[in-house]
């Protein structure tokens, strides 16, 4: 079975202002913990790239351009903001995040790759580990703040964008 995920996760307020950059097509979703997600669906990255945001991807994402991540970075002089990368496949693939906090990277870019063969349990892949640094609160070892925040409500990332 399939899982993907890609967005800006931060305090609702932040979250809010990443999405107003963003344009009309992005949406913001509320999650647990005073939390939401910015979905950066195909249609938020068409609206970026169509605006002349297009830039280099910072590596190792995929879709997080160097336009995106100096958005996050000016936002997050105000309350931190993570992006987060995932997507498995049958068990393979792996996760990508970084946290911006007062301006600059705190934490990343890190990539962890399939819990069974990595080695990596519930609070060490990383996105959890970035989720950590941006204040969320693991509530058990089997309930890990990817969790907590509910991040496995669904399992395509365009679905957190509804039509976009």
């Amino acid at each position: 079975m399939a899982y993907q995920l890609r967005g800006v996760i931060g305090r609702i307020s932040a979250a809010q202002g990443v999405a107003a950059e963003l344009g009309s097509v992005a949406s913001v979703v509320p999650l647990e913990q005073g939390f939401a997600l910015v979905p950066y669906t195909t249609a938020v990255y068409d609206a970026f790239v169509a605006a002349g945001r297009a830039s280099e991807r910072m590596k190792p994402f995929w879709w997080l351009g160097e336009s995106l991540a100096e958005l996050c970075a000016a936002a997050s002089r105000d309350s931190p903001l993570v992006y987060v990368e995932a997507e498995y496949f049958g068990g393979a693939g792996d996760q990508k995040a970084v946290l911006w906090k007062g301006g600059a990277i705190a934490f990343g870019p890190v990539t962890t790759g399939r819990l069974s063969a990595s080695g990596h349990g519930p609070g060490q892949t990383a996105i959890s580990q970035a989720l950590a640094g941006l204040g969320v609160v693991g509530t058990a070892p089997e309930r890990d703040e990817f969790l907590v925040l509910g991040l496995d409500r669904h399992r395509n990332w365009e679905d957190w964008g509804g039509a976009g």
